[in-house]
Order: structure tokens, then C-alpha cells, then sequence
């Protein structure tokens, strides 16, 4: 997969949450920033799908490779950029519930696919 693909994904993906989104209307400040954490949320989401698909693709080149270190190579490249994305959006996720207690406020809430 080149680079186009995947941001072509990652693409569809927020263009398709957004209508979700677009009913909310929100006419207070609070309002206005819940439902940016409702999207950052869903972008969450959306990334850690994208990411296990890539492992899933990686496992499958490295299936594949019959031994052709080259191969072997891309796809293990593969994986470890798939597993060095999912640990920086997990410190992300860790980085801001620390702030929020560091600062005395809340965390955002946790986006569930029931609660949007």
C-alpha cells in the first residue's frame, strides 16, 4: 500500500463519521468542545482499525514471501511501523488523561460507539 491509499483511507473514513457528527449543533462552548472530542474520538477509532488492517496486510506479505529477503524485510518494516503508530496514539490517550488530572479537570470522555 503506498502512502496515497492509506490517506485516501483514513479519508472516507472521517468523511464518513462526520454526518454523525453534524447533527449535534452545538450552541455553547462546552457543546462546541464535546463535539470535538466526539470526532477525535471517532478519529481514534478509525486510526486503530487502519492500523490493525496494516498488520494484517503485513502478516500477509510476510506469508507470502516465500523466503525472498526483500519481502520479508517490507513487511516486517510494515509491522513495526503499525506497532510504533498504535504506541504513540496509546501515549497520546495516556499523555492526556495525566494533563487532565495534572490540571485538576476531566478527561475527556471516552467515545463508545453507542455513546455518539
Amino acid at each position: 500500500m503506498n502512502n496515497k491509499k492509506v490517506v485516501s483511507a483514513i479519508a472516507i473514513g472521517v468523511a464518513l463519521a462526520t454526518p454523525l457528527i453534524g447533527f449535534a449543533q452545538p450552541t455553547t462552548v462546552s457543546g462546541v468542545t464535546n463535539l470535538i472530542n466526539k470526532a477525535l474520538g471517532i478519529i481514534q477509532y478509525v486510526f486503530f482499525i487502519v492500523a490493525a488492517i496494516f498488520i494484517i496486510v503485513a502478516a500477509f506479505k510476510y506469508l507470502t514471501a516465500q523466503g525472498d529477503p526483500e519481502k520479508v524485510g517490507a513487511a516486517r518494516q510494515m509491522v513495526i511501523y503499525a506497532v510504533i503508530g498504535i504506541a504513540v496514539a496509546l501515549l497520546a490517550l495516556v499523555i492526556d488523561n495525566i494533563a487532565a488530572d495534572f490540571l485538576g479537570t476531566s478527561a475527556p470522555a471516552e467515545i463508545t460507539p453507542g455513546n455518539f
